[in-house]
């Protein structure tokens, strides 16, 4: 059953870079793996909370990355959001005078 996944998986992959491929033929745009694998890596989101606040921040697209999205289709949320206050967790100690700041990748790391 492992090995059966594992095809099912390769030729999903191929069908997906594929259709990528071909959809950035068709926007003219020229791009190596790995230039676009490392501009997708530059994406960062940050969460950020301060003053009783919170934002969430994403870093400007870099080389193709910008492009990519808009060639497949997806549209990339502001670069600065305010997101609604949630609840205080139990436990959580958070003092007005101070700032949280949470990063994270925009997507899981890929392997080069």
């Amino acid at each position: 059953m492992a090995i059966r996944g594992h095809v099912f998986c390769s030729f999903l992959a191929l069908l997906l870079v594929k259709e990528l491929e071909d959809r950035l033929h068709r926007h003219n745009i020229a791009a190596e793996w790995d230039d676009i694998l490392r501009d997708l890596d530059r994406l960062q989101e940050i969460e950020l909370e301060q003053d009783g606040k919170r934002f969430l921040l994403r870093t400007p697209t870099t080389g193709v990355a910008g492009k990519l999205f808009q060639a497949v289709g997806v549209a990339l949320p502001p670069n600065l959001q305010e997101l609604p206050l949630t609840t205080p967790q139990p436990g959580r100690l958070t003092r007005p005078d101070t700032a949280a700041v949470v990063l994270r990748p925009l997507r899981s790391s890929v392997s080069h």
